[in-house]
This record gives structure tokens, sequence and C-alpha cells, in this order.
């Protein structure tokens, strides 16, 4: 009898870690809402929750096109040199975004250009960037490794969020964070740094990506106009 009850114990945990390795398997096909934790430390996030949207779900909208975010604004930083470009509103270099539509990984073509007076300033490409979201709200979100000048190596994320409409995006917001570096001389930002941005009159329009050469759609004589978004 005891060797019965020893078998049916053994055969019941069985049962159980079977059911359990199962729902992993089910939660990890739908894991958008968690995979930005594993990416970015909770730290931060929780910093970052207090100025953008997070938008968290498996059914985010289709965002393909391409926006432009100007005039942009800093509305946080983690560099004290920043305080008075938020506290003025100093406008930075417009920013042009374009988006593929999502796969049935939740992953989207991202390719973004900052322009100051029709000069690019920087440009990036992936195609990779995780999506997710409900109903037309969205966080899009991507960790990138870098090489820098003089064999500085940086690992960065970039997130944005926003709620898509007719018009554009509107509230669209992006951060920028530093993650991780070799950088001896400290030429780049400190590690954890981070920046966030969105557009000032809250609408990121539709439009279409801009080529090498563009004067972009208004003018600023602000000096810090020149400065790029992204964490250097």
């Amino acid at each position: 009898m005891k060797i019965i009850n020893i078998l049916i114990t053994i055969f019941i945990a069985i049962i159980l870690e079977i059911g359990t390795n199962s729902c992993s398997k089910n939660n990890d096909n739908n894991v958008p809402t968690n995979k930005i934790e594993q990416v970015i430390p909770a730290e931060l996030l929780t910093q970052i929750k207090e100025y953008m949207p997070i938008n968290e779900g498996t059914t985010p909208p289709n965002i393909s096109g391409c926006y432009l975010m100007s005039p942009t604004i800093l509305v946080y930083s983690t560099l004290k040199e920043d305080n008075k470009d938020i506290d003025d509103k100093n406008e930075w270099c417009d920013m042009y975004y374009k988006f593929t539509a999502p796969n049935s990984n939740n992953t989207i073509g991202y390719e973004s250009k900052e322009y100051n007076d029709g000069v690019i300033r920087s440009s990036s490409y992936s195609t990779e960037f995780n999506i997710m979201g409900y109903g037309n709200s969205f966080t899009t979100y991507m960790v990138i490794n870098s090489n820098e000048l003089d064999g500085i190596t940086a690992k960065k994320a970039t997130i944005i969020s926003g709620t898509k409409t007719s018009e554009g995006i509107e509230n669209m917001t992006v951060a920028f964070i530093m993650l991780d570096k070799n950088d001896p001389e400290e030429n780049l930002v400190p590690i954890n740094t981070i920046r966030i941005f969105t557009d000032k009159d809250g609408l990121s329009i539709n439009t279409t990506f801009p080529p090498q050469s563009k004067t972009v759609k208004k003018q600023s004589t602000n000096k810090r106009r020149f400065r790029t978004l992204s964490i250097r």
C-alpha cells in the first residue's frame, strides 16, 4: 500500500510539472508585457513611467508609416545640465520616425533621422523593435550595443510610446537610456542616464520620410536646437 501511495504521489507531481511547463510556454508566446522588464531595469522603468506611459498588452495597433515629432522638447533628464532646457522648454532637433507593420512576433522595422536646419545630425535603423500595446495605444522598444569612437562601446535603449490616430501619433514620447558602457575616459553620459522627449504640440503628424538633405518644417534661432536627442 505504501508503495502504491508513493507511486500516486510521483504521478501527481509529474502531472503538475507538465501543467506548469505548459502554462509557461503559453505565456512565453504572449509576453511583450514582460519583455520590457527583462531588458530595462525595474528602477529605471519606475522613473520613466512618471513621465511617459508604458502601454502593455499583446494587441498593439498598426503604426506603420512615417511621423514628424516637432517641435521636440525635453521633459525629463537625469543630467543636471539639462535642467534649464526643461524649465525653458527649449526646442531640440526635429525627429522623423518610420515604422513597418508588426509581424507575428510583435516586432517592427524602425528607422529614424534627426534634422536641424536641413542637416542630418543622427540616424538609426533596426528590424527588431519590440512592440506592445492595446487599442490605439502602443509602446515600442529596443536595446542596442553600439561601437563609438576611440574603441568606446555602449549598451543603449530606446522606448517610444503614443496613441495612433488618423492624423499621426498623439502624445508621442521618446526615452533614451544608457544601460552600460566601456568608456574609461567618461566621454559618454553616465550609466543609467535617462532623457525623455515629447512633441510640444501633442501631435506627431503623418509625413513622408525625408531625403538626405531637406529643410525642416520650421526654422529656429534657438542655439540649443543643434543638440541631438540621443544618449551620448
